[in-house]
């Protein structure tokens, strides 16, 4: 009698995983379809039955795991934000293990900020302008997102006897001019131009991290 029991109850939890697993599979694909939209066709345009399309799921199996559409875009954009976030950290790992150089950084940062992140978020941004019960929802996982970029970005200034607030200003700055660069690539398709003023930044950020080493200035390692 126990023993069916047993069985009865492992065949419950095993049913009940799978449910559950299917449960998390649904929310994954209604994430991402909801990101490749947004990117694709703007927050205004943005609708439940092109998500449920792309996700291959029933309008009302979105509205089962969500309750309206804004709860689903936000927790997308927190989805989005925590995975570039756990990105920038395994760049930290790199960075401490002398294994990415300040030139690699950058190449990784500037393909992040030119592509489907960048993006989305102005299309968050744009929304949460005139949105305040949305922008408090974004400000937590930004604010961690960066908070992961600013400490993987120290590593690369660690030697250089600059103050605390310096490296924040230069990843600032540095941030700010890929993001213009990005958007003035929608309406300016010049490739030259943009690798242009890419490598001038470049060059004047790494003049920032040289170290004085036996009197010649030597690129900053990580962890060196």
């Amino acid at each position: 009698m126990a023993s069916s029991e047993h069985a009865g109850s492992s065949q419950r939890t095993s049913k009940r995983r799978t449910q559950e697993e299917r449960s998390a599979t649904t929310q994954e694909l209604l994430m991402q379809a909801t990101i490749d939209a947004m990117y694709e066709n703007g927050f205004a345009r943005l609708t439940t039955a092109d998500i449920a399309r792309r996700a291959g799921v029933s309008r009302g199996a979105l509205m089962h795991h969500y309750a309206s559409k804004e709860d689903l875009i936000v927790v997308s954009y927190e989805r989005m934000l925590a995975d570039a976030t756990r990105e920038i950290r395994s760049w930290l790992g790199l960075a401490r293990a002398g294994e990415l150089m300040l030139d690699d950084f950058l190449d990784k940062l500037w393909a992040m900020y030119s592509g489907k992140l960048i993006f989305v978020t102005l299309e968050h941004i744009t929304e949460a302008r005139h949105n305040e019960p949305l922008r408090q929802k974004f400000m937590p996982v930004v604010k961690e997102f960066h908070a992961a970029l600013e400490a993987c970005w120290r590593e690369f200034f660690h030697e250089t006897g600059s103050s605390t607030e310096d490296p924040i200003t230069v990843l600032t700055m540095t941030t700010a001019l890929f993001r213009g660069i990005a958007i003035q690539m929608v309406l300016r398709e010049d490739a030259v131009y943009f690798d242009k003023l890419l490598e001038h930044w470049k060059s004047h950020v790494r003049s920032l991290v040289e170290v004085e080493a036996n009197g010649e200035g030597d690129a900053a390692r990580p962890g060196s």
